[in-house]
């Protein structure tokens, strides 16, 4: 793959120095390398891509499982939870400090969904003069995020108002997935007839999973697939899909390498979030899913938006007006929309080009044309 410090192709939002560049070593924070994980496998797709880019990543990761990364990888789990572990935390966050400090050449910071990093070890590379950067997009905020916002130098996010506080220092990056594995399974299920509607991830009140079920819809299926850790809202959602008459099936979750095949056998998504972006509807959308949707983030990010452009049509107001309308429609029509919203998604959160601009943004031979 041609490196992009060779490459002529500019952003429309950066802008190229006129001095010798090379690649940079990127020193990388996040939660889990794990590629077993429900949540968190992604990130590795997000390491794969920043080890094409960079000369070096070394990656400091709370919890560290099963992963196969390229060489020039370099991962050290910081630990945690028993004293034994917070003393080797703290530890490996100093390790992670010096090691910076001994790195001459072009080196970068990124914190991936990790803001207390930000504040600790984060403080002393903001001493040392480090450029880095937080990516967070979540609903979930408290007084550590906003101590992190100061330090960081970016705070990136998928899209505008996915970061939960107001500031100055957002640059909207998409979310950052590997297309290519939903380019295959999509290839792979074109001849299949997709029915149903799913939702992927935690199942808990703050996805507002009722809201499809309160809809009144009844399609073939409504699936909810992932972690059940209340089993009062499940029993919430049961009850409400009996009471409407809808067939409803709760299963456990999968791993990250069995999504694009199983999102792929199914018509619509269900997003439920009102602000924040999952990383899931970003995939359902790759996977060919019609997105249904009253969150404007998600309908911006996922190409939704520009799909009802694409029929002519305003965007509903409810969630049941989306689905009726999408149902009225014929099947070569429903085609060619998934067609069209796997193209705007795949433009707007391919890992590659995210993890490019955050680089070309953290790099010290690119500026930000500001």
């Amino acid at each position: 793959m041609k490196s992009i410090y060779s490459s002529t192709r500019m952003d429309n939002n950066f802008k190229k120095s006129s001095y010798p560049i090379t690649k940079p070593t990127l020193f990388l924070f996040n939660l889990r390398t794990d590629e077993t994980s429900f949540k968190l496998a992604a990130s590795l797709d997000w390491i794969k891509a920043f080890a094409l880019e960079c000369n070096e990543v070394f990656v400091f990761s709370t919890h560290i499982g099963k992963f196969t990364l390229p060489s020039n990888v370099h991962v050290t789990e910081l630990g945690g939870g028993t004293f034994i572990g917070k003393v080797k935390w703290i530890l490996n966050t100093v390790k992670s400090v010096y090691v910076f400090s001994k790195t001459k050449e072009n080196k970068i910071v990124l914190h991936y969904m990790s803001h207390y990093t930000v504040i600790f070890p984060g403080i002393f590379f903001k001493i040392l003069g480090a450029r880095q950067g937080l990516w967070y997009a979540h609903g979930h905020k408290n007084r550590f995020l906003a101590i992190a916002e100061r330090i960081t130098s970016v705070a990136f996010t998928s899209v505008e108002g996915a970061f939960p506080m107001k500031s100055k220092k957002i640059k909207v990056t998409g979310q950052g997935v590997n297309i290519k594995n939903f380019n295959m399974e999509h290839h792979f299920a074109q001849k299949t007839k997709k029915t149903g509607v799913v939702s992927l991830g935690r199942i808990s009140p703050v996805k507002h999973l009722e809201a499809i079920l309160i809809a009144r819809i009844k399609p073939e299926l409504i699936e909810f697939c992932g972690e059940s850790p209340d089993p009062n809202y499940r029993n919430l959602l049961q009850n409400l899909a009996i009471e409407n008459e809808q067939k409803l099936r709760i299963v456990d979750p999968i791993l990250y390498s069995e999504v694009p095949q199983y999102l792929s056998q199914w018509r619509y998504y269900f997003c439920g979030t009102e602000v924040a972006v999952d990383k899931a509807v970003i995939e359902a959308a790759l996977s060919g899913c019609i997105i249904l949707s009253l969150n404007k983030n998600v309908l911006e990010l996922t190409g939704m938006h520009t799909v009802y452009e694409f029929i002519g049509s305003e965007v509903p107001i409810s969630i049941s007006a989306q689905f009726n309308l999408f149902e009225s429609l014929n099947e070569i029509t429903l085609i060619s929309i998934e067609s069209k919203l796997r193209e705007e998604c795949s433009q707007r959160n391919d890992v590659k080009k995210t993890t490019e601009k955050i680089i070309l943004t953290l790099s010290e031979s690119y500026k930000y044309n500001r």
